[in-house]
């Protein structure tokens, strides 16, 4: 196996790198949903492999929300117990600036960069607000009264936001807070919003296990599936690839992630269960693995199989997120963040993991 140069090949080694870490083999899928035990496995340590996940910074307590800035190498995270929202380098494992706090420093349900990293939105869901920073200085920007914010939050076009109000998707400038589109209805209390990489579609989940598909090239903007996800409670989280071809969705209680293929909203294999609740999903890059977490594990899941690729690496993981290089975050309750690489030792460690299969 050799270093690809390309994106592809960047994103498939940070997904080895996960592999490793977690003493993963193949699993071909099943009929019914597919579980993936809590169990111990081989480390990389045991293959003879360097580790290739390093903690970049510890909040000290849970955390909800993980996202990259597009064109810097720094890391975003947030939804803490003590209400703040850091940015961390991931070069140096250091804070990058103060933390960024609300006025009354009240815990952040999800925190999103804006697609160009220039801003940075949290929801605040007890006080029904949303709050918007200047990523580059951490000067406070704005902050939007939304009355009845629920917790769904999505960046798109720079400063237009989607937001979930109970049981609507409302669009506001995240500057001004001008309704920028009409809002559309959902079916059950939303909590999770996902774009499309040209925003021309948007995913929500709600609190009744429904998932929505909205096309936005036109407006009123269609819907363009809708699927209940069976005994999930709330979906928490949800995803789509860049073109839009793939939609994936963490069942909050019956801890199960699904995947579905567009347009013709086909189910990619069985359901994933995890050892836990499902809070996170996120794409990689080429789009060939689904990274998923809860409170205590974290997998990959094959995007053309819809199974699972290895055992669950023991890492909290409430929240996943890749970067455009390939590179892998996650963090959870235990207030660690931490990042799978994309470096060249990954090389041998695939031809070890290959071997002790």
């Amino acid at each position: 196996m050799t270093v690809a140069s390309s994106r592809r090949g960047r994103a498939l080694l940070a997904a080895a790198g996960l592999l490793l870490v977690a003493g993963c083999t193949a699993r071909p899928p099943g009929s019914a949903a597919t579980d993936v035990p809590h169990r111990s496995a081989p480390g990389v340590a045991e293959l003879g492999c360097p580790s290739s996940a390093r903690v970049v910074g510890d909040h000290g307590g849970a955390v909800s929300s993980v996202g990259f800035n597009i064109e810097d190498d720094l890391l975003l995270s947030g939804g803490s117990l003590d209400g703040a929202i850091r940015i961390w380098d991931v070069a140096t494992c250091t804070q990058h600036g103060p933390a960024l706090r609300g006025p009354d420093a009240t815990t952040l349900y999800r925190s999103v960069f804006s697609e160009d990293g220039s801003l940075i939105a949290g929801v605040d869901v007890a006080r029904s607000r949303i709050q918007v920073w200047d990523a580059a200085h951490g000067a406070s920007v704005a902050t939007l009264p939304v009355s009845g914010a629920s917790g769904g939050l999505a960046f798109c076009n720079l400063s237009r936001l989607a937001i979930g109000v109970r049981d609507h998707i409302v669009f506001r400038d995240a500057v001004t807070g001008a309704e920028v589109a009409p809002p559309l209805g959902h079916p059950g209390k939303i909590q999770a919003l996902a774009y499309n990489f040209n925003c021309t579609w948007l995913v929500s989940g709600s609190d009744n296990g429904t998932v929505v598909v909205w096309s936005l090239i036109h407006q009123p903007a269609e819907r363009l599936a809708t699927f209940t996800v069976p005994s999930a409670g709330s979906v928490v989280d949800v995803a789509t690839t860049g073109a839009g071809d793939l939609v994936a969705a963490a069942g909050l209680d019956n801890r199960a992630i699904s995947l579905w293929r567009m347009p013709d909203a086909t189910p990619v294999g069985s359901p994933v269960l995890l050892p836990g609740p499902a809070r996170s999903v996120a794409f990689s890059p080429d789009e060939q693995h689904l990274a998923a977490g809860s409170d205590d594990s974290l997998v990959l899941i094959d995007t053309i199989t819809g199974a699972p690729l290895c055992p669950p690496a023991p890492y909290s993981s409430g929240s996943v997120a890749y970067h455009r290089t390939g590179r892998l975050a996650a963090a959870g309750t235990d207030g660690k963040v931490r990042v799978w690489e994309n470096d060249d030792a990954l090389t041998d460690c695939a031809a070890a993991a290959q071997a002790a299969v």
